[in-house]
């Protein structure tokens, strides 16, 4: 009777375990899945920049700025970085790399050569689409005073901000008006690529950067709502952190018999330890593993989508928490593995 109860704690400890684990590593990416979406939906609704891009623009002479302009905007060791202009209702593009893109309806979106290298192709807002002139199976826009071939249609279902927009290469709008206008460029260190601006500026030729404050939309109210997201994820990921040390307590504990019946036959601490620890891996791998098959299917059946980052976060906090249950399970081990054999199993 007393070897049932036993099993039947440790049992009930084991499965809290592998349920904290699915909890959390679902919590992180349904959490995570929507607040990656509010902040993408905010960044298309004002025209497609983020939070950390920043706007400048250039002083001096228009024509002679524009001829440098190329020069400029070339950071060496710097990749996957996005520079856009605004000139009379038209985007210029600059992109280096592989940055984030807006999304596309049908059609592609300029390749950084094509954003250099003055070829005239447009990537035209779905509200805009209505100024495309189609010919045979070529279409065209007019634009700052030229014919553009329309590569592609881009923006939402919805409207926002990118539905209005047209998109060219930079390279294509002519020198004397593609310098002195509003610019942002965005990336993973907006701050440093103009930091490389502005020394780029200082070898160039009587040409000055001046950054510039960055335009408020309706979309930023959204923010708040944001910060909430976070903060309760922090605070939902902050509960579930100690859970795991309380259970790693209660579930080691409940290992008290078994390690006694251990040290009984032989086993010295190290093979113990690995063994505890090892049972207490597999609970954690199982409730990972099933979160994840869970949300795989959700994904799968349209409910949410997620994706590889959600997935890599998701497992960055699994193994935050393994290690906050393995931190407080050590003390409880020793403790256990010097206790007086006979009393345990008495």
């Amino acid at each position: 009777m007393r070897l049932t109860g036993i099993f039947s704690r440790q049992s009930r400890a084991s499965l809290s375990i592998v349920a904290l684990f699915i909890l959390l590593t679902m919590t992180v990416g349904l959490f995570m899945s929507i607040l990656f979406r509010q902040e993408h939906l905010k960044q298309i609704g004002r025209g497609f920049y983020s939070d950390e891009a920043i706007f400048f623009t250039f002083e001096g002479n228009a024509e002679s700025n524009g001829k440098q302009l190329l020069t400029i905007l070339d950071i060496e060791g710097q990749t996957d970085y996005l520079v856009v202009n605004s000139v009379s209702g038209v985007r210029g593009v600059y992109a280096k790399g592989d940055p984030a893109l807006p999304p596309m309806i049908s059609g592609r979106f300029l390749s950084p050569d094509e954003c250099i290298d003055g070829s005239r192709l447009a990537v035209v807002g779905t509200n805009r689409w209505p100024e495309v002139e189609t010919t045979g199976e070529r279409r065209t826009i007019q634009l700052l005073d030229q014919t553009y071939e329309v590569i592609g249609q881009m923006g939402t279902k919805y409207d926002s901000a990118l539905n209005e927009l047209v998109m060219v290469g930079i390279g294509s709008i002519p020198v004397e008006r593609a310098a002195n206008c509003r610019f942002y460029v965005d990336g993973d260190n907006p701050e440093e690529l103009y930091a490389g601006f502005v020394q780029n500026t200082k070898t160039a030729v009587a040409i000055n950067i001046r950054e510039l404050d960055r335009p408020t939309d309706l979309v930023d109210m959204t923010q708040e709502v944001l910060n909430f997201g976070f903060l309760y994820l922090t605070l939902v990921i902050g509960i579930m952190l100690l859970s795991s040390m309380v259970l790693m307590v209660i579930w080691m504990n409940r290992q008290m018999y078994r390690i006694a019946v251990f040290r009984l036959v032989g086993y010295d601490n190290r093979r113990i330890c690995a063994r505890i620890l090892g049972n207490y891996l597999i609970l954690t791998l199982t409730g990972v593993t099933v979160a994840v098959v869970i949300q795989g299917v959700l994904s799968v059946l349209g409910i949410y989508k997620i994706e590889t980052t959600y997935l890599r976060q998701s497992l960055l906090v699994a193994a935050c928490t393994l290690l906050a249950g393995v931190s407080t399970a050590i003390p409880a081990m020793v403790r256990v593995l010097r206790a007086d054999v006979i009393r345990i199993l008495r």
